[in-house]
């Protein structure tokens, strides 16, 4: 006897169906065949079995002799079946069933053998880009920018078999930060595609896996300056008139340091969190972002806005980026927080150069008049 896939025999004496149609071959009543012992049935040898007894019983039918396997004492194997749960059982003889992995119960931050093989298709890449440009971006970002017309589930399964196949890396953070949401950040197969898409070597993508392993504190004000990338992104696919000139986060931006007015001999820093330009019906705009997480005494943020006062009036702005005009847009945790650093930038003489916003406004309309001026208790919009 021996056994093929899909659990076909070929018994000595007995013809497969079609065969012996053909060479008119006919049985009938019960046949007893010894199992071979090198081809057990399913290509599975038995525990602690003996070598039973075979019994084909003959079936007449449309194409011939049809022999049904029972094996004295044990019930025939029963079909391959699928569960509700996406997971492929395989039922084989004397117990026997192996699972394949799911995706569905693969460990949110551990990493499983056996997963399915990925085609990268393109909003695989843009996904990978994004991340990079970004650096850390949230499960629920990436669905607004790529998923917007599909399932949070489509969005979650895709991200994750990315993460499986180390494409991207993903980070948690504690519940007593916020949302317990995936973080996803670049790995080393997504630093390859990166490297692709801009023509250079991987060695030259400015990531490492080091990078990934940073303070909750910085991980979130990064998630943060994010989600003012995200929503500028979402809200421009509503404005015909307005396009992306171009985005840049700290990482890719120069580290300039100005004269401190008030102390000549210190140099004050001018790091924003990121710059972005806009190009308008009238002209361009061009702003500096930062993402306040109230964790700056006033005395420092006030040094801050200081800094950007002097990168105007010095002209090493303008001999940076070859602009005139930058506005500075604030988005900070709440209006006690906001109605503070107002008064901090009121101090020091501010008046159109500076908007101050709340992070939870950011995702309703960006664009919008969601903005205060220091002079103003009216809200306005950056484009105004």
């Amino acid at each position: 006897m021996k056994v093929f896939g899909g659990g076909k025999l070929l018994v000595r004496g007995i013809e497969p169906a079609a065969e012996q149609a053909s060479s008119g071959l006919k049985a009938t009543g019960k046949t007893s065949v010894a199992l071979n012992p090198d081809s057990p049935p399913f290509g599975l040898r038995p525990r602690s079995v003996a070598h039973p007894s075979f019994h084909f019983r003959a079936k007449r039918g449309e194409s011939g002799l049809r022999p049904t396997m029972q094996i004295d004492g044990i019930p025939p194997p029963t079909p391959p079946s699928v569960n509700l749960k996406n997971e492929l059982t395989i039922n084989r003889p004397y117990g026997f069933r192996r699972k394949e992995a799911s995706m569905e119960r693969a460990p949110r931050n551990k990493r499983i053998p056996g997963i399915s093989r990925i085609l990268i298709q393109k909003r695989d890449k843009e996904i990978i880009l994004a991340v990079h440009e970004n650096r850390f971006l949230r499960r629920d970002q990436i669905e607004k920018l790529f998923f917007a017309g599909s399932s949070t589930s489509a969005c979650n399964q895709r991200l994750m078999k990315l993460y499986q196949h180390k494409f991207l890396d993903r980070l948690f953070l504690p519940i007593g930060f916020g949302s317990n949401q995936a973080v996803y950040a670049l790995d080393r197969l997504g630093a390859e595609v990166v490297a692709a898409n801009l023509g250079i070597s991987p060695s030259q993508v400015n990531w490492k896996r080091k990078h990934n392993k940073v303070e909750y504190f910085f991980l979130e004000h990064t998630v943060g300056v994010s989600e003012v990338h995200v929503s500028l992104q979402i809200a421009l696919r509503e404005r015909a008139n307005v396009d992306l000139l171009f985005w840049k986060r700290e990482a890719f931006l120069p580290k300039d340091k100005v004269q401190d007015p008030e102390h000549p001999e210190n140099r004050l820093p001018v790091y924003p969190d990121a710059f972005f330009g806009l190009q308008l019906e009238d002209g361009k705009s061009f702003f500096f972002i930062e993402v306040d997480m109230a964790t700056e005494p006033l005395g420092r943020f006030r040094k801050k806005l200081v800094a950007y006062q002097q990168y105007w009036k010095s002209g090493q702005y303008r001999e940076r980026y070859n602009y005139r005009n930058f506005r500075v847009l604030t988005v900070t945790t709440g209006p006690e927080r906001m109605n503070n650093l107002l008064k901090v930038a009121d101090s020091v003489g501010a008046r159109n150069m500076f908007v101050f916003t709340v992070a939870e406004l950011i995702p309703k309309d960006i664009l919008g008049p969601i903005w205060f001026k220091p002079n103003s208790l009216n809200p306005t919009t950056i484009l105004d």
